[in-house]
């Protein structure tokens, strides 16, 4: 993945958990987790990772563990909350859920690279109406069509 994909998971994350109404310092370990959620991934990972993973038992999730343990002492969240948010592992799948910031940013700007134009995502509006409920991320019925749209753009790309 690219450094523009991170920065784009990244911001998505925040603007996601501004809708959401997290706490400041939640906030940041979200968007560290968007920053470095493929920090482990190797050159040409998508088109070797299956190889790489059967015969060499390497996993990026894996990798990305051991660098993100590696720079906690960097910055203040902590690390392992960082690594849950990434899996998937924390309150709001906001990072690895069906609808989340590093889909919307790879379907966006996968859209527009391969000239699908009929396959842009709104992802504004299902940002706006982003909530919560309980521990879950849902979605106001206003973003519906633009749900509808980017899981009909993730089968045409």
């Amino acid at each position: 993945m690219s450094i523009k994909h991170s920065l784009g998971v990244m911001h998505l994350v925040g603007e996601l958990a501004k809708s959401l109404g997290l706490p400041e310092d939640t906030m940041q370990a979200y968007k560290i987790a968007g920053l470095l959620h493929d920090v482990g991934h190797s050159p040409f990972s998508h088109a070797l990772e299956t190889v790489i993973e059967e015969r060499l038992g390497f996993e990026h999730e894996r990798q990305s563990e051991r660098i993100i343990g590696k720079l906690e002492d960097l910055y203040a969240p902590d690390a392992e909350f960082v690594i849950d948010i990434i899996h998937g592992n924390s309150d709001y799948d906001i990072i690895a859920g069906a609808i989340d910031a590093d889909r919307l940013d790879y379907l966006q700007r996968d859209s527009l690279r391969t000239g699908f134009q009929n396959s842009s995502v709104d992802v504004r509006t299902i940002v706006k109406f982003a909530q919560t409920h309980g521990d879950q991320v849902v979605f106001d019925k206003k973003a519906a069509q633009a749900i509808e749209d980017m899981f009909s753009a993730r089968l045409r790309i």
